[in-house]
C-alpha cells in the first residue's frame, strides 16, 4: 500500500475520534473499538521492509535517529504547552501517542504532524480553539518550519512500505486489510454526513464527483494488485467486527 494510501487512513481515523463524527456514525455501528480495529490496522501494516533502500542521502538509520531526536525534543514542548493552556486539545492529540525509537518512531510522527496540522487548520477534533493552540506553538518555537522539517524526515523513508522480508503475502494482506476497513466506513461516512467541514475533518469531500473518482481508482489499483482482498484479520486483542457478529449469532 503506498503511503498516500497509509496518510488517508490516519486522516480519517484522527478525524473519527471526534465525538460529532462519533456520535454520527454510531447508529451504522461505528463506535470505540471499531476506531480500535482500524488503529490496529494500519499499526500493523506501517512497518518498513528491512531491505528496502533510502534514497540517495543519510542512511536508514540516521534518519531513524533523526525522527527519534525530533520526537525528544518537541513532544515534550507541545505537550507541556497545550496541557497548561488548551488541557482539552493536549489529551486529544497525545491520547494513546508515546514516543518511541527507530521503525515505531514513524506511525507516531505520522499521527502527530497530522494532528498538528488539525490544530492549525482548526479543524475537527480540536476546531476553532486549535487555531489558537498552533499559534501558541508558534511563540514556543514550533514553527511551521519545525513541522515542514518533520514531514520532510518521513518522506525521507521509502514511500513504499512492507512486512519483513520473505513474508509478501502476510504484507498484502496487512496493506489489504486496512484498506478494506477504510473504504467500508468512508462511503458510509459520505453518505450519512453532510456537514462540509466535518468530511474534510475526515480527509473526504462531499463532491459526488470525487467519491466516484476515488472508488474508481481504489478498483483500478485493486485490480493492479492481483491481491484478493482477505476477510479483517483481528489485530493482537482486537476482535474482528464481524467475529463478534458471528459470536453473537
Amino acid at each position: 500500500m503506498h503511503k498516500t494510501r497509509h496518510v488517508q487512513v490516519l486522516d480519517f481515523i484522527m478525524g473519527a475520534r471526534s465525538p460529532q463524527v462519533l456520535a454520527a456514525l454510531a447508529p451504522y455501528g461505528f463506535n470505540h473499538e471499531v476506531l480500535v480495529e482500524g488503529t490496529e490496522l494500519l499499526r500493523r501494516s506501517v512497518v518498513f521492509n528491512r531491505t528496502s533502500t533510502l534514497p540517495s542521502g543519510p542512511s536508514r538509520k540516521e534518519v531513524y535517529g533523526s525522527l527519534d531526536a525530533f520526537e525528544n525534543l518537541w513532544f515534550p514542548i507541545v505537550r507541556a504547552a497545550l496541557t497548561r493552556y488548551y488541557p482539552p486539545l493536549a489529551a486529544t492529540l497525545f491520547a494513546d501517542l508515546g514516543q518511541a525509537t527507530g521503525k515505531g518512531s514513524t506511525f507516531g510522527m505520522m499521527r502527530f504532524l497530522s494532528g498538528i496540522e488539525a490544530l492549525g487548520l482548526g479543524q475537527a477534533p480540536f476546531g476553532e480553539e486549535g487555531l489558537a493552540a498552533r499559534a501558541l506553538l508558534v511563540k514556543r518555537g514550533f514553527t511551521q518550519e519545525i513541522e515542514a522539517e518533520g514531514a520532510r524526515l518521513l518522506r525521507q523513508i521509502d514511500g513504499e512500505v512492507a512486512l519483513p522480508e520473505g513474508d509478501d503475502q502476510a504484507q498484502a494482506e496487512a496493506h489489504a486489510a486496512v484498506w478494506e476497513w477504510y473504504k467500508d466506513w468512508r462511503r458510509v461516512a459520505r453518505t450519512v454526513i453532510k456537514d462540509r467541514g466535518t468530511l474534510r475533518s475526515l480527509g473526504l469531500r462531499r463532491s459526488r464527483k470525487v467519491e466516484l473518482e476515488d472508488e474508481a481508482a481504489d478498483d483500478e489499483l485493486d485490480v493492479e494488485s492481483e491481491v484478493e482482498s482477505p476477510a479483517l484479520p483481528a489485530a493482537p486483542g482486537v476482535p474482528t467486527i464481524e467475529a463478534k457478529e458471528g459470536a453473537a449469532e
